[in-house]
């Protein structure tokens, strides 16, 4: 049975749809599209097997890389390489922000 390709959690408020999985790759990458609802969020993390590639597709994305906050805008992008410490969150009361 196939996994569901669309995933949503309502603690952070984020729907994300799988684009490519590990498996449809050989491994080489997972590749999501991400909507993170009006004050979504989630907490500080790192990973220590992938690094992370943002790119704003619609909306503003806030993010934390370090003590750093960024905010980018439609088109914006940003790399957090491994085990850099990093969260994204939605600035927007009102707009969802969408990124892959």
């Amino acid at each position: 049975m196939a996994l569901p390709r669309t995933i949503y959690n309502p603690v952070i408020g984020d729907k994300v749809t799988f684009l490519e999985t590990a498996a449809e790759t050989c491994g080489a990458r997972v590749t999501v599209e991400v909507e993170l609802a009006p004050g979504g969020k989630n907490g500080l993390h790192y990973h220590t097997t992938y690094r992370e590639h943002f790119e704003v597709v619609e909306g503003t994305l806030g993010l934390q890389v370090g003590k750093e906050i960024f905010h980018l805008d439609r088109g914006g992008r940003a790399d957090v390489a491994l085990y850099e410490r990093h969260l994204f969150f939605n600035p927007s009361n009102e707009h969802p922000v969408t990124f892959p």
